[in-house]
This record gives structure tokens, sequence and C-alpha cells, in this order.
């Protein structure tokens, strides 16, 4: 039966060798050796860092891992090629995780590239979500990352990173708080999709359908997720960019903009509104339901009120498309969020869409665009704290 230890020095050649082999032939997919491939691998086992799995005196594969106080991150994970579909892989990441828990570590962060589909599949399958991608040469990182324990409901970012500065870490609190799980639900139209919910530690208040912005379900969509829990509500963040691909979440780098942006109109408004109909009945059961969005989200915020049934109040941050479609009537109470210097909505249009709905609240702030996300360079802390602070009033008033 295989077992895993802390590698020693006389474990070097065969970790060595067994890397080479499990990564060689991504070399010519990526244009150069991996970077698993140039690890000073003695270094690493003096650190303490190298775990291996191995059944008598051959070793089977290995985890290298770097901890942390709050997060581990793991930077390699290699089977012997002639030892692959046993099931090591996932024995060792579980180990890992494990040892992670032992040491009241409530975060793990995995390392990949973007070539080594097989890895992300593998690691997605055991609850990690991609939080960002890095790139340094054209050798493209991806980041993943699960939660151990219940994150801190709307906690400011720590200064810790994924290895990438578009990713920031955030507080765990002995597991008070919300944890979220991943869920599939069907739209009218037969599509499925995945959504983030997250459920309070008492009888919830009520339902909030959180809508995410050109990002996907990212870090900050599922923190923000978890916040809402925090006070009280069954939180759920349908993955909206399920229609034209998967698993999908990004930075907030200009590459990562410029992706979401394509993504987002490839998206039909018919599918997407499909989904979001989907998210409120799979959370009709808990009560009155409210529905918060940021940025593209802010509009579908805007747009469900308008079209879309089953919800007591709708919350939109900083949504482009509301003026476009601010003739519309909500069926029910809409407040709205924008920022004063938001360089991709003018004034003009928050000015077209307090004259065309006089009815529905609309608070302005010394602040631009994403003001609310403190993964952005443009996060404006007191805005986002105003902002907060209304919205839960408001959903106190609406929902419960």
């Amino acid at each position: 039966m295989p077992s895993i230890r802390l590698a020693s020095d006389a474990d070097v050649p065969a970790i060595a060798r067994i890397v080479h082999d499990a990564y060689a032939g991504f070399i010519p997919l990526i244009g150069r050796a991996p970077q698993p491939m140039y690890f000073d691998f003695t270094a690493k086992v003096a650190e303490g860092s190298v775990h291996v799995l191995a059944e008598g005196e051959r070793i089977l594969g290995l985890a290298v891992v770097d901890w942390q106080s709050d997060y581990f991150l793991l930077e390699m994970l290699a089977i012997a090629p002639r030892d692959q579909g046993g099931g090591h892989g996932r024995r060792l990441v579980e180990f890992v995780e494990t040892e992670a828990r032992r040491r009241r570590i409530g975060e793990a962060r995995v390392l990949s590239h973007v070539t080594m589909t097989g890895a992300l599949r593998f690691y997605r399958g055991l609850g990690y979500r991609e939080c960002c991608r890095s790139e340094e040469e054209r050798y493209i990182r991806v980041f993943l990352r699960k939660y151990l324990e219940r994150p801190a409901a709307f906690p400011p970012s720590s200064a810790g990173s994924c290895g990438s500065p578009m990713i920031r870490g955030n507080n765990i609190r002995d597991g008070k708080a919300a944890m979220g799980q991943t869920l599939t639900l069907t739209a009218r139209d037969g599509h499925k999709f995945e959504a983030y919910r997250a459920d309070p530690t008492g009888a919830p208040r009520g339902a909030l359908v959180v809508i995410q912005e050109i990002f996907g379900v990212n870090t900050h969509i599922r923190r923000t997720t978890d916040g809402f829990a925090q006070q009280g509500y069954v939180a759920i963040a349908p993955a909206l960019f399920d229609r034209v691909e998967k698993h999908l979440e990004l930075g907030y780098d200009a590459k990562s903009v410029e992706l979401g942006r394509d993504i987002r109109t490839k998206v039909p408004l018919d599918g997407t509104l499909a989904d979001l109909q989907a998210t409120i009945d799979a959370v009709r059961s808990i009560g009155k339901i409210g529905v918060v969005g940021y940025c593209w989200g802010g509009s579908l915020a805007f747009l469900a009120a308008t079209r879309l049934s089953g919800i007591a109040g709708a919350v939109g941050y900083y949504g482009g498309m509301i003026a476009a479609h601010a003739a519309e009537m909500p069926k029910v109470p809409v407040l709205l969020h924008f920022g004063e210097t938001d360089a991709s909505i003018p004034l003009g249009d928050v000015e077209k869409v307090k004259a065309a709905r006089p009815d529905v609240p609309v608070h302005v702030y010394k602040a631009g665009h994403g003001f609310n996300c403190d993964e952005r360079a443009s996060y404006s802390p007191a805005s986002a704290k105003t902002a907060l602070e209304r919205t839960l009033q408001f959903f106190k008033e609406t929902v419960g």
C-alpha cells in the first residue's frame, strides 16, 4: 500500500526523473520546458516542501507545497507516467489539504499552465476554481483556489497573492461565516450551468441572486456572495458565461477585460435572462428574493426587475446598459449605484436614467467604475462601504 512522506535527499534523483517524464510532453505545446522542470529539488527537499507517494522504495509521485500562514500553494503535482490513472494525484492533494486543516490553514491554491487542460479538469473536479492567470515571456500560468474553511463576510482583501498581482487573499475567521458550494442548474431551454451558493449559519432572512461582472463567478463574486450569506441571506451566483465557456474566471488585468468583453458579446441576452430566472426559481422556496449585480450584472439586475418574475427588489451597481433600457418599467423596487468618474458610463447616461426613472433611487459616488471591487485599482473603500450599507438597508426593507 503506497504511503506519503516527506522527501529526503536520497529521493532527489528519482524525483527529477518523474518530473522530467511527467512534464516533457508539454515542451512542444508551450515552446519551452514547463517551470517545474527548472525546480531545484535539492533545495525544495531541504525546505520540507516536497511530499512523495512511495510504495516501498519506489516513488510513484510527488507534491511540492509552499506553506504560508493563511494559505498553501501547490506549486507542482507529478505522477510517474507508468503510475498515472491510479488515483495517486487525488490522494496527494487530499493529503496536503488534510495537513492544511491540521495547521488551521483555510485556503488552498494550485498552480498550473494553460496548456495542461487535463490537470485543470482534475483540479476543478476537486472543487478548485480558477482565480487568475499571469503571463511572463509568453508563459501563461493558471492559478486556482479552493476554500477549506469558511471565508469571512465582505473583508477587504489582504496583501497575500496567488503569485500574481491580480489575485489577493481574504481573511478566515474560524469557520464562522458561510461556506459556499457549487450547484448545477437547468434553464428552461435545457441549458445546464453552474451556480455558487452560500448559506447562512442560521435561519435565512430570504435569498439574494448575485449577478457577476464580465469576469465570471470569480473570487471577488464568490466572496461577495459569502458576504451576503453572512448577513443572513441564502446567496447564489449563477455562472452566466457557461453558455460560452465553462469554469471561466478572470482577473482584472487588461487582457482579462478584453476577454470578458468579448465573451459577453457572445452570450445571448435571452439566454442570460433565462439563466437568471432559473436561479431565482432555484431559491424560491427560501422566501422573498432580491437580485444584486455589478457591472454587466448591474444592468442585468435592472432587466430582472423589468422582465423577470419572483423577485422582491433589485440593486444595480454601475450597469452600463441601464440607460438604454431605462424606459422599461420595473415591476419591483430598484436601487442603483453609479460612479461620478466612471469612464465607461458618462454622467449623461446617469442623468438619462434619473429622468426616465424618477421612481428609482439613484446614488452617485465620488468614484470610478468598479468602485465596489477591492481587487480593482478603482476600488473606493468609502464609496463601497456606503453603497453596501444602502444595499443592505434596501434588502432589509424589500426581502427581509
